[in-house]
């Protein structure tokens, strides 16, 4: 039996608590974004990953609202943002660029920090060492680094080929398992991959469940593969960087980490436990070295 629109829109309003969500035209695209906090409160700009959302930061954000302006946008193609016409050239770190450029500005958003998930700390890293270089800061970056190994990204394409609608939510549940548990990725207590499903779907016309993202996304890895190797950018950043990995994950390795130790020295590293790619970051102390490290270098709240 399929849940109602109702019944999903039940458990994804919980995620949104307290959240502003906004509609913008930003670079010609219709873009959605939620925020959370005062408006003069300094700014917290969080990019999802490569299937994700904005809704994916509420619980984050929540507990960083007190102290922040808290912006959480989807991505082209993903959630309640516009899919791309072309998928082949706008899944594409130019166009998102662009989008996020358009999107600060009319926020009246000047300095910031960044936080960035797989794809959207890749994005993080590009624009911290060009266009946003002297805006960005701080940077903290969950399990990605500036670049990727090709049997790495091969994978990842895989698991992002997915139906574009599920009959039943056992099947949507089970895809989400399989194609993101591969990875290393763990739930947090309390949550389960049907919750994470449900989290990533909507109820489709046709009685089954659809994708909160276009499966065409993953195209970027093929078609722009040199969009994730930011390397020369992350050697031009220089704000303060602060790097989860998880214990377990191959899509940030030891080998890259310290590559980037080497090319910035000062970047603090937390290695999160148990899981692989990517950390949910809900420990206690994962929130409190985010807390500490906006605290540090962007203002605003204490250490958490």
């Amino acid at each position: 039996m399929v849940e109602s629109e109702e019944n999903l829109r039940s458990v994804k309003i919980a995620d949104e608590i307290a959240a502003t969500r906004q509609v913008l035209e930003c670079a010609g695209y219709s873009i959605s974004h939620l925020s959370w906090g005062p408006e003069d409160a300094p700014p917290v700009l969080c990019m999802h990953g490569l299937g994700g959302q904005g809704a994916n930061f509420a619980a984050l954000a929540g507990e960083l609202a007190d102290d922040y302006r808290v912006i959480a946008p989807d991505m082209i193609g993903r959630g309640r943002s516009q899919p791309a016409d072309d998928p082949a050239a706008e899944y594409s770190f130019q166009t998102y660029q662009a989008i996020i450029l358009d999107l600060l500005d009319q926020l009246e958003i000047d300095r910031l920090a960044w936080i960035g998930v797989s794809m959207g700390g890749a994005l993080g890293i590009r624009m911290a060492g060009s266009v946003l270089r002297d805006r960005i800061a701080g940077l903290i970056l969950n399990d990605i680094g500036p670049a990727l190994d090709d049997e790495v990204v091969a994978r990842i394409i895989a698991a992002m080929d997915a139906p574009k609608s599920f009959i039943t939510l056992a099947e949507l549940t089970r895809y989400f398992e399989t194609a993101f548990g591969q990875f290393g990725m763990v739930p947090p207590a309390g949550i389960s991959w049907r919750d994470i499903a449900i989290q990533g779907t909507a109820a489709d016309r046709s009685g089954g469940y659809r994708l909160h993202f276009d499966p065409a996304v993953a195209r970027q890895l093929e078609l722009h593969r040199s969009d994730y190797d930011t390397r020369k950018s992350f050697a031009a950043t220089t704000c303060p960087v602060l790097v989860f990995r998880g214990a377990h994950s191959d899509v940030l390795t030891s080998e890259t980490l310290a590559a980037m130790q080497a090319a910035q020295a000062g970047i603090e590293i937390v290695t999160v436990p148990d899981v692989g790619h990517t950390p949910f970051l809900d420990r206690v102390q994962d929130r409190q070295h985010i807390s500490q490290f906006l605290a540090s270098h962007l203002g605003g709240g204490g250490a958490g």
